[in-house]
Formats: structure tokens, C-alpha cells, sequence
């Protein structure tokens, strides 16, 4: 392990580490510096990135050396300007600053200051102030003396504009452009994504385009050419481009244990697997990234996809690609099908591997895997021999190639909530930070990067986002996507469709996928068979298998996003629904026992299952009303006597019975949810409820429908001080209750009129009344009816006795 701000000696590889400069030998220095004073650029650090992995194919060749000091301080800029003087090439400052003015980490430092030691670097010849307005301070370095190009903003910069600029600009500048063509091509990656104007000088004296307007300037002291300069010793660097990891949060750990493995061991071979959309692509990016793997590998790590390589020889040819053995032109003739060719690709990939240390990553294993698995398997079995040469494979699911030894491997798991913010807002915009629509809408998507990724996209333009949210839970998976068709990473019905579509699905994958679109809780692992007829466990191992669902607790199940694709696209069969309703429909009757022995059992099974149970109501309401409104009584039941869910169900139910005219059904639903009320102690809403269930009864004739809202219009008319209507009430129900075979029913109102009288100090009839009630809760064996009961009659004996 290499110690913190010590040297790691290389007789090829000359740069700064995070505080002292090594260089095998004197050379051009380039000088990154950022500062995010106001801690308000969230983009700063992936452009440090980026632009460090830009400069380092120029390191690893010995043009020059660099130093990125990503939180600068005026302690270590004046160090470095100081120190180094005499080799600095570059001067870059990226960060809040003003006419006169860094703000540096910590403190300002005036601009002064900077240009004067800037003027004492007599190799400078290009200094670039990247966001914020720094176009005053063209006129402090030329007054110190500093002839260097100077690239500067005459208004703040949006972050991200910023960080398209630096990285259009150091591609073109790191691959032997001039600072001219950089600069266009800086400006044209840009603009891509802002409103931006632009300023060309040789000298100040032309006004801005308008205050306030973001724009860049290249600045230039005439006669000395200064658009025409290159970095040290580049012509043209031919290296493959790494892709850009785009805006990644999050995996930390994971992001930190791969950079270690890749850093510090002298080969590796790491595995990515997931499911669709998980980030896979994305982690191996942001590791290939690192500073660490950059410093090891500088321009040889090399990102493959495997996309379009249904072979193992496919592979190889995207691999000369990448390593830049072959030209794409020349490939037919020079490949063809015949072992000689092949070999020949082989030992050019070979030569060029084992010039040095090398990553090769390998994106979307799962294509050529599951078309060429031994093929695929014998590659890599040798690349792996290569003795500098780290491996890493993403691949979509969990089967991995067999006959490596894994250093690491890494399983991704959704997001976690912080994670899942940051990324939205980088892509939407930060004023959604606040957004009390936010926290909903990200909890729809459950973590999946992808998902969040498409719905901040269709985020940009909103005024807020509860019509996103709104229009989510309208169209669901049909929003997430950017343009017409697109591919698996702007179309999340593409990427899922690409598991669904492997070899590796089978007719019992796709059966027990059907079941998990209708299941937000998944299926418990001991339902499998049940549910799926036989089929369950093989085809649950195949959705986990390809990544289309995922093991944890005991239960299988799938992310929304993908659950919601389901869902949509893919019903069960008429038998499997068949199994499904009456399997949940039938857990939810055990609701009834809830308080009885062995009732916590029962608790734990509905609660688990609540989500899953309410799914199927939903449908079954809308399809077989019937069944649903037993269900749906029975569901009321379960809220009433544990507090658990909610009514939003029960609601919809009694809509349903108005439309379909059950008065019946409407009378219970109502007095159902006047219960629940009651229990709540929403009073208010309670009575509400109640006295609108009461007529529909009186109209049906249910005498205990009558009598039990009668009760409980009482019980609230009590609670609330109303004694005398309380009184009136409950004797109406008793009168009713009378008439029924209902006793513990019956036990209850005398009880509450016993409460009453008690507390109107009226023992003589409390004693009476709660000894009536207390003979109905023996006859009953309602153990706590009788001791309600016993917890007034002796005090009301007491009190009677005096």
C-alpha cells in the first residue's frame, strides 16, 4: 500500500500526487486547480475528472507532467506557482472567482496576487479561468508581465456548460489540436446544452455583448501567435476515448474497492452484474475514471462493448479496435474467417497488451456469453494470463463466465435514497431540491438508475413536478424514455426487453415474470410452486439468473419500473390470475381472527402480503365486483381491528357499489368506514359515514346493520360530551339489538350504557346494566368484555354502597 503524500516511483510515469510533485525528470507542467468554495458545483469534481483522464495518455508518454489540486487553498497555489515556477506550461483555474477575486477553499485570494507570481513563470503559455466572471483579470496578468493565451468568462457559467467546455476543449488539446481548434471545440460542446455567446479578443478594448451574458473569450497578445500552441510534445495522441460516466452518485463503496483492486495489484479480474438498469456500465466508468486507475494505466485502459459480438471472435475484433491494432476499414479483408487470421488478431492484441500495465473492460459480457459461452470463457481465460493486465466484465444478470478467479466480484443493488436525489437533480434541475413531489416520485422508481436518469430527463421544462408525478402514475413505464425508439440506455421497455429476449428465458421464467408484475411485495419464496404450478422455483432462478428479479427475505420480487413493464405488457394467464385472486383474497379473510389465539401470526402474514392484497383487490374490483366487495369488507375488518393500511380501497369499492347500485354492499362499506373513523378518532368523519350507512339500512330492513350504527353513533356522541344523545342512541341500538341473535353485540351497548351511567354517578343502574353485560360476556367467552366489565361493577358496587 502505498502511504499517504509519498512518492510512487516510475521510471515512465511523471505526476503529481495529491500533495508533491514527482517527475522522473524536469518537464512541462500543467497546473489544475479547482475550489468549490460555495459547495454549489456539484459538476466541478467529474470535470477534475475528466480532464485529469484527458491529460494522462500525454503523462504516461512523457510530454509532461500534471498537477490537480481539486480543493486548492491559497496555501497550495502559492506554493506551487512558487515552487515550480520555472516548468509550468498550464494554468488552470476552475472554481467562484471575480474581476479581482478567487474563492479559493477556505478564504479569497486576490487576483493580484495569482498574476504576479504567474508572471514569473517564464514557460506559461496558456492560462484558462473555466466558470465563474474572470474577465477583469485578463488586464491584472497582462499587467503582470504574463504574455500566455488566456481563455476567460465575462459572466458566471453555468456548472455543467462548464464542464462541457473543459471537456471538448482538453479532448481536442490532449489529442494535438491547437488552443484555437480546442477552443471551438470547447464552445461547440457547450452550446450543445446552454444558451451560451462567445467573445474573441486580441485585446480588451472591445466592449461585452451585453452584461451578464455567459459567454468565453480567448484572449491573445498580438503578433505572438498565441492560437497556435499545442501541449509539449504532442502531435497526435491515438488512444481510444473513454466514454464518460456520465452523472454518477452513489456505490460508493463499491467505487472505492474496485479503484483499490485496479490501483494497487498487479492483475485483477473484477465482475459488475445486475439487472437492467442498474448502473453496471456506469461503475466501471467512474472506476476507469479515477484518479488512482488513471495514474496506474495513464492511456492504456480501453472500454469494449460487446454489444453486436455474438462470438467470442467478435469480441477480439472490437477489443483491435479499441487498442487500435487494426483499422475498422481493413478488418473484413484482414480478419476473414480462417484460424490464421485469427491467430494473427490474437497475437497483435497480445503485443499490444503486454507493452505495459493494461485495463481492459468489457461492457455487456452477457451478448457474447450466452451466444459463445465457451468461446467467451476461453478469451478471457487467457487474457487472464497476462501478468499486467487487469480485466474488468460488466454483465447483465448473475451468471458469470466460469474458469476465472475473481479478485472482486459486485452485485448492484438500487440506490439508496440520497443517491437516487442527486442524480435526478443533476440531470432536471436543482430548484426541484425542495419539491414536496420529490421523495414520491423517487420512491416510485425504487432506486433504479436508469429509471431515474429518463424521468429527470422528462423533468427539464416542468414548472414542478406533480404533474411528472401525476403523469407517472398514468402512463408509467411509457414515460420512461428519451425520443421515438431509442436504445437500452434512453428506453427502459428496450433494456428490459433485451433480458427478456436472452436464450436464457424459458417458458417458466416468463410465467413467473407475468405473476411479479401484478405483486408490489414480491412472492414469498414457499408461494413459488403454488402460484406458479410447478413452474415456480425454476423460473424464479431465471428471472434472478438474467436480473429481472432479485432474492431478499425469503420473497422474490422485481423493481417498480420493471414490475410496472410487466405489469403492462405482460398479464398473467386466466388460470394463474385465477390462482393469484384466490390465493390473496383468501389470506385477507384471516383477518377475521386477528385477535385470537394465534392472531399475531395472522398479523404478520397480511402485512407482509398487504401490498400484494391490495393489488388484487384493485383489479378484482374492477373486473369480478363480487368477489371484490367481500374482499373488500374483509380488508376493513383487518384495518379496523389493527390500524394497518388504508382506506383508499374501500372508497373505491363503495364507488363501485353506487355505480352498480348494491345498497347493500354500500350500507357496509359506508358503516365499515365509519368504524375505522371511529377508531382513528376522526369523529367528525365517523359520524358522517355513519348516519349516511343508517337510512340505507332502515331501507334494507338490517336490523343489525341499524343497531350497530346506532352503538356507535352513540360512542362518539358520549366521547364528545353529548350524554343525552349518547343515552338516547344507545338505547335505540339495545332496543334493536333485542331483536337479533347478536349477544356480544348486545353486551357491548349494555356495557357503554353502564359506562354511562357511571359516569353520571348513577351506580345503582351502572351496576345493573354492566352486570347484564358481564353475564353476555361469559355466555360469549369474550375474556375482555368481562374484564371491561369488572373494571367498573367494583367501584360502581362501591360507590353504591356509600
Amino acid at each position: 500500500m502505498i502511504e499517504k503524500n509519498k512518492k510512487r516511483h516510475s521510471t515512465q510515469l511523471g505526476y503529481w500526487n495529491s500533495n508533491k510533485l514527482y517527475c522522473s525528470q524536469p518537464m512541462d507542467l500543467l497546473f489544475l486547480a479547482y475550489a468549490d468554495h460555495h459547495k454549489n458545483l456539484p459538476a466541478i469534481q467529474q470535470e477534475a475528472n475528466t480532464v485529469y483522464s484527458l491529460l494522462t495518455p500525454g503523462v504516461a508518454q512523457g510530454c509532461y507532467s500534471i498537477h490537480p489540486d481539486r480543493t486548492a487553498t491559497v496555501d497550495t497555489i502559492g506554493e506551487y506557482l512558487n515552487r515550480f515556477r520555472d516548468n509550468i506550461f498550464l494554468f488552470h483555474y476552475s472554481g467562484h472567482a471575480g474581476d479581482d477575486i478567487f474563492h479559493l477553499e477556505g478564504e479569497g485570494a486576490r487576483a493580484e496576487g495569482i498574476a504576479h507570481l504567474l508572471g514569473q513563470c517564464p514557460k506559461l503559455k496558456l492560462v484558462i479561468l473555466n466558470r465563474c466572471s474572470t474577465v477583469g483579470q485578463v488586464r491584472l496578468l497582462r499587467k503582470a508581465g504574463v504574455e500566455a493565451t488566456i481563455i476567460a468568462t465575462h459572466a458566471p457559467v453555468d456548472d455543467i456548460a462548464a464542464m462541457r467546455f473543459a471537456y471538448g476543449f482538453y479532448k481536442a488539446f490532449a489529442g494535438g489540436d491547437t488552443v484555437e481548434k480546442a477552443f471551438e471545440q470547447g464552445i461547440g460542446a457547450a452550446l450543445m446544452g446552454s444558451s451560451i455567446s462567445v467573445h474573441r479578443s486580441i485585446d480588451l478594448e472591445n466592449p461585452p455583448i451585453e452584461d451578464n451574458t455567459p459567454l468565453w473569450g480567448i484572449f491573445t497578445m498580438p503578433g505572438n501567435q498565441g492560437e497556435e500552441i499545442k501541449l509539449p510534445g504532442v502531435q497526435q495522441l491515438h488512444f481510444a476515448p473513454l466514454p464518460s460516466p456520465g452523472f454518477f452518485f452513489g456505490r460508493e463503496k463499491e467505487l472505492s474497492a474496485i479503484t483499490r483492486q485496479l490501483a494497487y495489484n498487479q492483475a485483477s479480474a473484477i465482475s459488475i452484474s445486475g439487472g437492467p438498469g442498474i448502473g453496471k456500465s456506469a461503475l466501471c466508468l467512474a472506476a476507469l475514471h479515477e484518479q488512482e486507475t488513471a495514474q496506474r494505466f495513464g492511456a492504456r485502459r480501453f472500454f469494449v462493448s460487446c454489444e453486436g459480438s455474438a462470438s467470442a471472435n467478435d469480441l477480439m475484433i472490437e477489443i483491435a479496435k479499441s487498442l487500435g491494432v487494426l483499422s475498422g476499414a481493413k478488418l473484413g479483408e484482414r480478419i476473414g474467417n480462417s484460424q490464421q487470421k485469427e491467430q494473427e488478431l490474437e497475437e497483435r492484441i497480445w503485443n499490444s497488451l503486454q507493452r505495459g500495465p493494461a485495463l481492459l473492460a468489457i461492457d455487456n459480457a452477457e451478448t457474447t456469453l450466452v451466444n459463445d459461452p465457451s468461446g467467451l470463457e476461453s478469451l478471457l481465460k487467457r487474457l487472464a494470463g497476462l501478468p499486467e493486465l487487469a480485466l474488468i466484465l460488466t454483465i447483465r444478470g448473475e451468471e458469470l463466465p466460469i474458469g476465472l478467479a475473481w479478485k472482486e466480484r459486485f452485485s448492484l443493488e438500487p440506490l439508496d435514497e440520497d443517491a437516487s436525489s442527486k442524480v435526478f437533480l443533476a440531470i432536471a434541475e436543482a430548484r426541484f431540491s425542495g419539491d414536496p413531489a420529490l421523495p414520491e416520485l423517487l420512491h416510485e422508481l425504487e432506486g433504479l438508475p436508469l429509471a431515474i436518469v429518463l424521468m429527470a430527463s422528462q423533468a427539464v421544462g416542468e414548472p414542478d413536478l406533480r404533474h411528472l408525478l401525476a403523469r407517472w402514475k398514468q402512463q408509467k413505464t411509457e414515460l420512461l424514455k428519451r425520443g421515438a425508439e431509442g436504445d437500452r440506455s434512453t428506453n427502459i421497455a428496450v433494456s428490459i426487453e433485451l433480458s427478456l429476449e436472452s436464450p436464457r428465458m424459458t417458458s417458466s421464467g416468463l410465467r413467473v415474470f407475468r405473476l411479479l408484475g401484478q405483486l408490489p411485495d414480491g412472492i414469498a419464496v414457499s408461494d413459488l410452486e403454488q402460484l406458479a404450478s410447478g413452474d415456480g422455483l425454476e423460473g424464479a432462478k431465471i428471472l434472478a439468473t438474467i436480473g429481472l428479479a432479485r432474492y431478499s427475505s425469503q420473497r422474490l420480487s422485481a423493481l417498480a419500473p420493471i414490475r410496472e413493464y410487466a405489469s403492462a405488457k405482460y398479464t398473467p394467464d386466466e388460470k394463474d390470475w385465477e390462482r393469484l385472486m384466490i390465493h390473496y383474497l383468501t389470506i385477507v379473510e384471516k383477518g377475521e381472527g386477528i385477535l385470537d389465539t394465534g392472531g399475531d401470526k395472522i398479523l404478520a402474514q397480511i402485512t407482509e402480503e398487504l401490498g400484494n392484497i391490495c393489488r388484487i383487490l384493485d383489479i378484482t374490483l374492477e373486473d369480478e365486483a363480487t368477489i371484490g366487495f367481500k374482499a373488500a369488507l374483509e380488508l376493513g375488518e383487518f384495518i379496523r381491528s389493527c390500524g394497518l393500511g388504508d382506506t383508499s380501497l374501500l372508497r373505491k369499492a363503495l364507488e363501485k357499489a353506487r355505480e352498480l347500485n348494491d345498497r347493500n354492499v354500500e350500507a357496509h362499506l359506508l358503516s365499515g368506514l365509519g368504524d375505522i373513523a371511529f377508531v382513528k378518532s376522526d369523529y367528525p368523519d365517523a359520524e358522517s359515514l355513519l348516519k349516511e350507512a343508517l337510512p340505507l339500512y332502515e331501507q334494507l330492513k338490517d336490523i343489525l346493520g341499524q343497531a350497530n350504527c346506532l352503538r356507535n353513533l352513540g360512542e362518539i356522541a358520549f366521547l364528545q360530551s353529548g350524554h343525552d344523545t349518547a343515552a338516547v342512541l344507545l338505547e335505540q341500538a339495545l332496543a334493536l339489538y333485542e331483536q337479533t341473535e347478536d349477544i356480544n353485540s348486545k353486551a357491548y351497548c349494555l356495557r357503554s350504557l353502564g359506562d354511562m351511567a357511571f359516569f353520571r354517578s348513577d351506580y345503582k343502574k351502572a351496576r345493573h346494566l354492566l352486570g347484564r353485560a358481564l353475564e353476555l360476556f361469559e355466555q360469549e367467552e369474550d375474556v375482555l368484555g368481562k374484564a371491561n366489565c369488572l373494571s367498573r361493577l367494583v367501584p360502581s358496587a362501591l360507590n353504591y354502597a356509600r
